[in-house]
């Protein structure tokens, strides 16, 4: 089979353009010279590798893989929203946390308002101040 299909250029579509399912045959008509006699078989492959290059994305991630410098920008900003999504969220929970611990201890019930000053004399003595 050496000889029967050449590729001679990218795939002429944008991703995320929906024309490739009815311009498929022009794309390998377009982009790729196939001998007659291996034309059918070919042709409804490089349609079907087209199709789910697009439903994958693959043009986008082999973009992102050959510029490394932008690789790692994009994983350094997705590390810090992480992480300020991570503090702001914390600083919520904690916050209703202590709301509510705050609303139990002026109830003044015996068990739980002994077990509460417990926990802020420690507090207190670990204090430098």
């Amino acid at each position: 089979m050496p000889g029967a299909i050449s590729y001679t250029g990218g795939f002429g579509i944008k991703m995320g353009e929906s024309r490739h399912i009815n311009e498929g045959e022009k794309i390998v008509s377009n982009r790729f010279r196939v001998n007659k006699r291996w034309q059918n078989p070919f042709r409804s492959q490089v349609v079907l590798l087209h199709k789910l290059m697009v439903k994958y994305n693959l043009e986008g991630i082999f973009d992102l893989l050959s510029r490394p410098g932008r690789l790692v920008y994009l994983n350094f900003m997705a590390g810090v929203a992480r992480g300020f999504g991570i503090a702001v969220g914390l600083t919520i929970v904690s916050a209703i946390f202590l709301a509510i611990l705050a609303k139990i201890a002026s109830l003044n019930l015996p068990i739980i308002s002994n077990f509460i000053a417990r926990l802020v004399r420690l507090v207190n003595e670990q204090l430098p101040y």
